[in-house]
């Protein structure tokens, strides 16, 4: 076989073996498709929900009053209405107290497996959307969990004042369907009031927010081999290579 043709097709086998960038196993990691949802006994509250995850039914710790519409829900929203936080922009995810959202994802083959999103906190305490609190309650980084079938496979602390933060965590996965999830871990601290302190108003809410989530196969350490090895040849033989222009005796 000719140089020239060898170097053809050690270019074809480095290209097919060469990882190719991997499509994530959910749909809507980075919460860019909503609807809007009306709960029915929360008047004048149409928040837009991530299309393709299942979010917890809002709920609070108590009666509230005061003009509080909830108190334990997760929502997308504009991560500008959380202040100037680096790392992210447009549409995100944002978990309130013991929130939860989830989205079932399957598998196909054994393999490690990547999960990776972006995580970041309001600017300040007073960086929320007001929008849905009348009491005005204080806003703090949220500690949640990351979980694979309602098991705890991490948790995570946000603090007020981060910017997007990375994070990630792999682990091997076989053929089947899983459940991938987030939990808030923080209630809302409530003050109460009435003749049986029937009521609470909010004096802190617990804040995170997500995005771009995502679940990829990670390569098997054979592919990154024959990618160098074959490299490594292109390189030898480039080195071999007669110059143009050199004397030849």
């Amino acid at each position: 076989m000719s140089l020239c043709n060898l170097r053809s097709v050690l270019c074809i086998a480095v290209a097919l073996s060469a990882p190719a960038a991997q499509a994530s196993l959910l749909q809507n990691g980075d919460f860019s498709q909503t609807y809007e949802y009306s709960p029915g006994d929360i008047p004048n509250f149409n928040p837009l929900m991530p299309s393709h995850w299942d979010v917890a039914p809002f709920s609070e710790d108590g009666q509230l009053a005061g003009g509080d519409l909830s108190q334990n829900f997760s929502i997308v929203a504009d991560s500008g209405a959380y202040g100037s936080i680096d790392g992210g922009a447009g549409l995100v995810l944002a978990m309130y107290n013991v929130s939860s959202v989830q989205q079932t994802f399957t598998v196909t083959q054994t393999g490690l497996y990547s999960i990776s999103w972006l995580d970041a906190a309001p600017e300040t305490s007073n960086d929320y959307n007001q929008t849905y609190f009348a009491s005005g309650p204080e806003a703090r980084g949220l500690h949640y969990a990351m979980t694979l079938d309602g098991n705890t496979i991490a948790e995570v602390q946000t603090g007020v004042g981060q910017d997007f933060t990375s994070r990630s965590f792999s682990l091997s996965l076989d053929p089947g369907v899983y459940t991938l999830g987030f939990a808030g871990l923080d209630h809302g601290e409530l003050i109460t009031f009435g003749g049986s302190n029937q009521y609470g108003a909010q004096s802190v809410t617990y804040i995170a927010l997500l995005d771009n989530v995502s679940i990829v196969a990670v390569p098997e350490p054979e592919t990154y081999a024959l990618m160098l090895a074959g490299l490594g040849v292109l390189a030898a033989m480039h080195r071999r290579k007669p110059r143009k222009g050199r004397e030849q005796t």
